[in-house]
């Protein structure tokens, strides 16, 4: 009998250098974006009448396989991980909105045909790395502030650490919310 188990490769073969298959490279994707998405939503605190989302055009699955059902491919300009208010009313002024984009360290990966493709060839360094928002308001240009004083773009070596660094920036802006330590609404 046979199994279709693929060898996911650990942080350090993740490399520009060392090249991994696709379906390792997909396989590590979304076990990297799934895990931070766990470790995430388990520990930010909401705003009562807030959740994170899972909607079917942001849900988790939603956001590894939109382009043709493939996770590199799909997770090229960021993950996202979204939270905001249960019940839309784009008059309330004290609703909040997070957003956590996921962005793969750079790996090389070998196609089928042989050819070896660069993911995220631009970026310099190793690290899994997010881009944050967290905003308060009506959700009209102008109409809602960030709530996030600095550490909108955290890195770190480990999926661990990275989501740690997220969960504490998290949790601090949304202290600053109405909800939490008394922010005046707009």
């Amino acid at each position: 009998m046979s199994t279709n188990v693929i060898d996911v490769p650990t942080a350090s073969a993740t490399s520009k250098i060392d090249p991994i298959s696709i379906g390792q490279a997909r396989c590590l994707v979304r076990a990297n974006f799934l895990n931070l998405a766990n470790l995430v939503t388990s520990r930010v605190k909401l705003p009562d009448g807030h959740a994170f989302t899972h909607h079917p055009g942001h849900n988790l699955e939603h956001q590894l396989t939109w382009w043709l059902n493939c996770e590199v491919r799909s997770s090229e300009g960021g993950l996202s991980i979204q939270g905001s208010r249960i019940a839309p009313d784009d008059s309330d002024v004290t609703q909040v909105r997070v957003e956590v984009r996921y962005f793969h360290p750079p790996m090389t990966i070998l196609q089928p045909n042989g050819s070896l493709y660069s993911y995220r060839p631009f970026s310099t360094a190793a690290q899994h790395c997010a881009h944050l928002w967290v905003e308060q308001g009506r959700p009209f240009w102008g109409a809602h502030l960030s709530l996030l004083d600095g550490g909108v773009f955290p890195k770190a070596f480990t999926i661990e650490e990275l989501a740690e660094e997220i969960v504490s920036t998290l949790n601090t802006a949304l202290a600053r919310t109405s909800h939490g330590s008394g922010l005046e609404p707009n």
